[in-house]
């Protein structure tokens, strides 16, 4: 929010610009940075695009005595200015907006030495101004535009100001400077949105007084010829309409587009300008319909303005040109002939504000901040106005920004106002508030004089209602919508304006309880540092998601149930996501693209809609991702080979063996998304389904967008390991007696797989066989087609003894038969060469 401390100090008193930054930051309302314009910078706070500094006696105010020809150009003027004290100067200009003939004019005077904004450079640069001549003519000043002295962008003409804005001779900075502050209005400070809002805290911050324009509406010159009605209650409490006659239009006063530019908007006419103008002070979005377009539309009879929602098949051109189609959840302003704006966002153009706009009927209201906040959202249209009924706008406000706004337009020259139609079906009573001293102290933490939270709670505009020994009665101001919880927000208050500084520390009055354990937390931390321990990276991706970006990973499971946000805020993030996977693998490709090895994993939730259930299934869900080189390039030689499924079935084993899940065992896997000849899956020793892994299918791997990577993938469910894992160790002593090594090399058909060939190998060798390591495949003759051989280096041990020649020969002979017997295997160098 854009805050122009010139405006402000004309509803408050303000201290100077750097202590009322540091205010309203300790207060809650950070001031994230500043600007100044035509006055020196701010300590203390981040400054953007500084302005020029105006030298005092150089850039003045002045006024236009009289304007003369250029005897040597056509397109040049000779304007005399006068600027206090009796003096007045001769100079030239070329300035479009001042013609020969002119006088009255008040204007910006730079005079030899000043320091302004060079117009005709396509930088922002400072000139320092020097006597010249031009054509023939000395020029020892110079009549200032709004872009050299740093005021807005416009350098297409003079700027002049409004008669009576200063004295002749007067610094061009008392009159014009300006500090404008960025706040960080968060939506507990709403009210803050308006000039008001703010000019109550400051107030209530320096002990000040609010000086509050007069916003009550003007006696009306007959009753509003627009019947106005609410067919929505639950989406508009609150809805008034006023019609302003003979308003002349044109532009608003100097003054005005400067304030509304330094807040941040943009002047665009006169009677536009009024409502940007009541809604940046007083915090009331106001709409200007041209009334007779409305009545064109009404073909003759009454005019009837109606707040509803759409209907089916209703269409509504907005200001902005677009053609919107309208859903029966949008809130509009309607009237016979259908929507003529988009209640709360933006009006519609064919009822819109113009230069030939002279009868305008005024709309005020109450808006629900829900219904504005989806209809903002499904067109993704903000605007100031849906910004302050997103954040909430009290249904009082309507009739005084209504009044104010009646009485600028008055004062801009319109030559009536009708009364106000407002229809208030329900309207609020007062809320009041028990403020208890014992629980207040509690909430704060130490006791608050009494006397200062009376202070308090009545600079904030709380009235007193009743005071006993216990507490305070206290009736809320009607601006203050956001004491939802009662007490803890209005103490929260009191603290605020207290001074946090101000608390007086203790220690708590018992010791704290003794904290609960968090199996699931420990059992995460540990899973964690060991997948750390590993090299892998943990990474953290967006909980939302779309059926298309899980589609990749889930197949056709992705148009299936899934929880779908009511508001979103974007397509890409419309539903919670039902795969941890997916975000994963999406982010490991765009890593790999660049060429960075990639080892990363994801420990988070996965969400399923259960029918007949308000709330989701929630799954943590354990995902991991590989790409890339295996170690980096460096100066003791290139980088090693491509990681592939078998790094991947590394980590996975040595997380199973850190977990201490025993029992795990891979088997063949079919996911679509992974390589047919790639991938696993992990089952539990009871069948359960841990998990799979495998190599990104390349089909799946152009799906994902951007360069395909060969991407390596897992996920697991974190439930089941965690039941599986074991919290004991189980230790036994060094062996004392060497072991024996057979090498064993088995044929077997392709369809076998290793498992099998293991569990039998550990089976058969009982008691004596310690290990069995698979340390080579092969393929080819003289096996012949569809047969493979798998070596396995056994080692024999006893716990003992030394084993004999003998026994090893015995349990090696015992594996080799039982081999042939249950896999129909052959042994190489023995049944086959």
């Amino acid at each position: 929010m854009h805050v122009s401390t010139r405006w402000l100090a004309d509803y408050v008193d303000l201290p100077p610009a750097a202590e009322l930054a540091s205010m309203l930051s300790l207060s809650g309302l950070e001031v994230g940075s500043a600007r100044t314009v035509g006055v020196e910078p701010i300590a203390g706070v981040r400054m953007e695009d500084p302005g020029p500094v105006w030298d005092r006696e150089k850039i003045v105010i002045g006024k236009v005595v009289s304007v003369g020809r250029h005897p040597d150009a056509d397109k040049l003027k000779l304007p005399r200015v006068a600027f206090g004290n009796g003096r007045e100067m001769t100079l030239v200009t070329g300035a479009p907006n001042i013609a020969p003939g002119d006088s009255g004019q008040w204007c910006v005077l730079a005079l030899s030495g000043a320091k302004v904004i060079d117009g005709h450079s396509k930088e922002k640069v400072l000139k320092e101004l020097k006597p010249t001549v031009i054509r023939g003519v000395p020029s020892e000043a110079m009549l200032c535009s709004a872009y050299e002295l740093g005021l807005s962008e416009d350098h297409e003409g003079l700027l002049f100001l409004d008669p009576g804005t200063a004295p002749e001779g007067a610094p061009a900075a008392e009159a014009l400077g300006d500090v404008v502050l960025e706040i960080d209005n968060l939506p507990n400070m709403a009210r803050c949105l308006a000039l008001t809002g703010l000019a109550r805290e400051v107030a209530a911050l320096t002990g000040g007084r609010v000086r509050e324009p007069d916003s009550s509406i003007p006696p009306g010159a007959g009753a509003c010829p627009v019947k106005v009605s609410i067919e929505a209650p639950d989406a508009c409490r609150r809805y008034m309409g006023l019609v302003v006659e003979g308003f002349p239009g044109g532009v608003s006063t100097e003054r005005v587009r400067r304030l509304l530019a330094q807040s941040g908007m943009r002047p665009i006419s006169a009677a536009v300008d009024i409502t940007n103008f009541v809604m940046l002070e007083q915090g009331q979005p106001l709409h200007a319909f041209d009334l007779d377009k409305l009545e064109a539309r009404a073909a003759g009879k009454p005019v009837e303005i109606t707040v509803r929602y759409a209907r089916a098949g209703e269409t509504l051109t907005t200001l902005d040109g677009a053609d919107r189609i309208l859903s029966a959840d949008m809130l509009v302003i309607a009237d016979a002939a259908g929507p003529v704006a988009l209640a709360g966002v933006m009006g519609g153009a064919a009822t819109e504000v113009d230069s030939n706009t002279r009868r305008i009927f005024l709309e005020s209201a109450h808006f629900d901040a829900v219904a504005i906040r989806r209809a903002s959202r499904s067109f993704n249209l903000f605007s100031e106005a849906s910004t302050r009924y997103t954040r909430g706008v009290s249904p009082v406000l309507a009739a005084r920004g209504m009044g104010r706004a009646a009485r600028l337009f008055l004062a801009g020259g319109a030559s009536s106002v009708s009364a106000a139609a407002d229809c208030h079906p329900a309207p609020e009573a007062p809320r009041e508030v028990r403020y208890d001293w014992a629980a207040a102290r509690r909430l704060a933490g130490c006791e608050i004089p009494a006397e200062r939270v009376r202070a308090i709670v009545s600079a904030l505009e709380f009235h007193v209602v009743s005071e006993d020994a216990n507490g305070l009665t206290l009736r809320l101001p009607w601006h203050r919508l956001d004491v939802q919880e009662g007490l803890p927000d209005i103490v929260e208050d009191v603290v605020r304006l207290y001074g946090y500084g101000n608390l007086a520390p203790r220690l708590p009055a018992e010791a704290p309880p003794p904290p609960r354990a968090n199996a699931r937390q420990r059992f995460e931390d540990g899973l964690k540092d060991l997948l750390a321990g590993m090299g892998l990276r943990e990474v953290i991706s967006y909980a939302l998601t779309s059926p298309a970006a899980e589609r990749v990973i889930l197949g056709g499971e992705a148009d299936g149930p899934a929880v779908a946000l009511a508001n979103p805020i974007s397509p890409e993030r419309a539903i919670m996501r039902r795969s941890v996977l997916a975000g994963l693998a999406a982010s490991a490709q765009a890593n790999a693209a660049r060429g960075d090895a990639v080892r990363v994993f994801e420990l988070g939730t996965a969400f399923w809609p259960r029918q007949g259930e308000r709330f989701p299934a929630e799954a943590r869900r354990l995902a991991i991702a590989m790409s890339g080189s295996r170690h980096a390039e460096s100066v003791h030689g290139g980088a090693s080979g491509a990681m592939d499924f078998f790094d991947l079935k590394g980590v996975v084993e040595g997380m199973l063996a850190g977990l201490r899940v025993l029992g795990a065992a891979f088997v063949a896997g079919a996911h679509p998304a992974l390589h047919p000849g790639k991938q696993a899956r992990v089952v539990g020793p009871g069948g359960e389904e841990l998990g799979f892994l495998g190599e990104l299918h390349p089909r799946a791997a152009v799906a994902l967008g951007g360069t395909p990577s060969r991407i390596h993938l897992a996920e697991f469910d974190a439930g089941w390991l965690e039941k599986l894992s074991s919290q004991s160790f189980r230790a036994r002593a060094i062996p004392r007696f060497p072991a024996a090594r057979r090498d064993l090399a088995v044929v077997v058909p392709e369809a076998c797989p290793a498992a099998d060939v293991e569990a039998l190998l550990r089976e058969a060798g009982t008691p004596l066989l310690e290990t069995a390591r698979l340390f080579d495949l092969y393929r080819g003759d003289p096996l012949g087609e569809g047969f493979k051989s798998l070596a396995y280096a056994l080692d024999y041990q006893a716990s003992d003894r030394t084993l004999t020649d003998k026994e090893v020969e015995q349990a090696h002979s015992r594996i080799e038969t039982r081999l042939r017997a249950k896999l129909g295997a052959r042994i190489r160098g023995k049944d086959i060469a």
